[in-house]
């Protein structure tokens, strides 16, 4: 999930994953998951905060930022 920068801290990550959740319930899924660029340590504590675990794994995207990303998941 990206926000602009005048958009964040205004609840709309909120309301947008908890659509996301209902969703995922309403089609009988047991888990979200995601990646976040690890440079994005806001978005970490985000996920954390609203009960994503970050599993240890991580993925080189080879793209021309150097992309490195971290994998997150969220039981449902």
């Amino acid at each position: 999930m990206y926000l602009e920068a005048g958009r964040r801290g205004t609840g709309r990550a909120e309301r947008l994953l908890d659509l996301v959740r209902g969703r995922a319930r309403e089609v009988g899924a047991r888990e979200v998951e995601l990646w976040s660029d690890t440079r994005f340590t806001r978005a970490h504590r985000f996920y954390e905060r609203h009960g994503f675990v970050r599993t240890g794994r991580t993925r080189e995207l080879n793209d021309p930022s150097n992309t490195t990303e971290f994998h997150f998941v969220l039981a449902i």
